[in-house]
């Protein structure tokens, strides 16, 4: 999805910061309770990386771009059968391949109400919190847990999976 150039940015009484920025089909709102701190995002991505952000409201659409979550960050779509995140490369063991690869720095993150088009990887991240997601139609594992020997965790609840060509859920160590 491309985003168009509209951008708008709010400021509220509690110093609740609001950035919206519209794309064709959709729009996005980050939310941070950084004082007076903006996150110009122009994608999913750009608002999950912004030191500024940390919870990324996604409005209804299908955002085509991988995220990998680098530090904590809360991640709310308005419901799975309304948003979708789509990533699907012929390289499914790569975490980053994915439409959203928790990697180390990222432990407490929460994603909910998404669809995750091509699974979910978390990689030697803990505390990593998975509710309401739709995890379908993975060229391999639908979410792939990963170790290396360093404590990694995972809380999954009312979730689905479905169509995911291997295994459903895989943890590795």
């Amino acid at each position: 999805v491309t985003p168009t150039t509209r951008m708008t940015r709010m400021t509220r009484m509690t110093r609740t910061t609001t950035t919206t920025a519209t794309t064709p089909a959709t729009t996005m709102a980050a939310t941070t309770m950084a004082t007076r701190a903006a996150a110009d995002a122009q994608t999913v991505a750009a608002a999950v990386h912004s030191a500024a952000v940390t919870i990324v409201a996604v409005a209804a659409g299908t955002y085509a771009e991988p995220i990998q979550v680098l530090r904590p960050v809360n991640l709310w779509g308005v419901c799975p059968e309304r948003v979708t995140i789509v990533s699907k490369t012929a390289d499914a063991v790569d975490c980053r391949a994915r439409p959203i690869c928790v990697l180390p720095g990222g432990d407490g993150s929460v994603i909910g109400g998404i669809t995750l088009d091509g699974g979910v990887a978390v990689s030697e991240a803990h505390d990593v919190t998975f509710d309401r997601v739709h995890i379908r139609d993975s060229l391999l594992w639908g979410l792939a847990v990963f170790g290396a020997g360093v404590p990694t965790s995972i809380t999954l609840s009312g979730s689905l999976f479905e169509g995911n060509v291997d295994i459903n859920l895989v943890v590795v160590s």
